[in-house]
């Protein structure tokens, strides 16, 4: 399995939350009540100047209904 950098993961954990959270219909608003975070929080990991903990990565993924390993699958590089 290759190992990915903290830059990388974080991109690619930034793209597949934004991604997934728009194709849900759902505002930042919305998933950030949701799940406990504030707005600014959520705005900051879909960013990607945020890498959010073990239990911020769970409560996303249950929120988006996708298991937690999926956001942190890099499929294309994401330019910021």
């Amino acid at each position: 399995m290759e190992m990915i950098d903290d830059k990388e993961l974080r991109k690619a954990l930034a793209h597949n939350i934004a991604r997934l959270r728009k194709a849900s219909g759902k505002s930042q608003d919305a998933l950030a009540e949701e799940t406990g975070l504030s707005r600014i929080t959520l705005s900051r990991i879909e960013n990607g100047h945020l890498t959010p903990g073990a239990d911020t990565l769970y409560s996303l993924a249950d929120a988006l209904c996708v298991p937690a390993d999926s956001l942190r699958q890099v499929a294309t590089p994401v330019e910021f």
